[in-house]
């Protein structure tokens, strides 16, 4: 499902970048903390999707540190069931982008799979697979590395970082 796509024959109509919040790895082991998406239509943004699942139990500082999220935020969230069909129905059938987007589908279609809703099947494009090919030079590829390699006005302060890198990346690309 993961398209392979090289710089040359990358072209987007019209799409849908997103990243995920986890509490772990293995989406067996882990929780899922949230979505942020951002719909692209004829290459502007007209829509943003930001869900944050409703948890019991804390977060740990670490965790909140990596994701951005806190307690309070899962505390206030919405039942994963419903973030999930509202992800999908915000996404339709268009591509779909991601960073390490491999990662990030098998997390969210063990979920999907998990309340009985139909796995991912339209197009994902991996800014990750992009990036490593079009820049070979770099050691690394974590979008907080290439923020600051392509000097991107971000704040990593917040849990909707992942995406917006991510957008900024493919406009770069």
């Amino acid at each position: 499902m993961v398209q392979e796509v090289q710089k040359n024959d990358f072209q987007l109509g019209d799409y849908v970048v997103f990243d995920i919040a986890t509490s772990g790895l293995s989406p067996k082991d882990s929780s899922l903390l949230g979505i942020f998406a951002i719909k692209i239509e004829k290459g502007e943004i007209v829509e943003r999707f930001r869900r944050i699942v409703k948890l019991q139990g804390e977060l740990s500082e670490f965790m909140t540190d990596v994701t951005k999220i806190t307690n309070e935020m899962i505390k206030v969230g919405e039942p994963e069931e419903q973030v999930l069909n509202d992800f999908q129905v915000f996404c339709g059938s268009l591509t779909l982008v991601s960073h390490n987007a491999e990662f990030e589908v098998n997390f969210l279609n063990y979920y999907f799979q998990k309340h009985g809703f139909q796995a991912l099947n339209q197009p994902v494009i991996d800014s990750l697979e992009l990036v490593r090919k079009t820049y070979p030079e770099l050691k690394r590829y974590s979008l907080t590395q290439l923020a600051q390699f392509f000097d991107f006005d971000t704040n990593n302060q917040n849990p909707e970082f992942g995406v917006e890198t991510t957008r900024m990346l493919l406009e770069k690309l």
